[in-house]
């Protein structure tokens, strides 16, 4: 699955690809840009900035959700902003709809259920 995209308000594209069928189990998200990329592999578990001259590597927090599941708390208990909201999930769900719908056949009912159709 590829799915072709341009970040609103910039003239920045981009390109992001999906393989359900690889030959290797590897999840590996790669930000690409003129001055370099971000590698972040295995479900967000470490992430690697790789600049013309070396690589940084980073390791992950423990658990990496904390730092979202923190903030969802602080909003819940003292009212503070969340930066997870119904609007942006709900982008983010279209948006992944969007982009796997061909390959599923549609989004719109029990897809998961009829995986003869993908």
């Amino acid at each position: 699955v590829e799915m072709h995209f341009r970040i609103v308000g910039t003239s920045i594209d981009g390109t992001a690809t999906w393989d359900f069928e690889a030959s290797e189990a590897e999840d590996l998200l790669i930000i690409s840009g003129s001055e370099g990329s971000v590698r972040v592999p295995a479900a967000m578990n470490g992430r690697e900035l790789v600049w013309p001259d070396g690589v940084e590597s980073y390791d992950p927090p423990d658990p990496v959700q904390l730092p979202l599941v923190t903030k969802v708390v602080d909003a819940i208990l003292d009212g503070s902003e969340c930066p997870s909201t119904a609007s942006s999930s709900t982008r983010t769900s279209r948006a992944i709809d969007a982009a796997l719908g061909h390959y599923y056949g549609g989004r719109s009912d029990a897809f998961w259920a009829r995986p003869e159709t993908w």
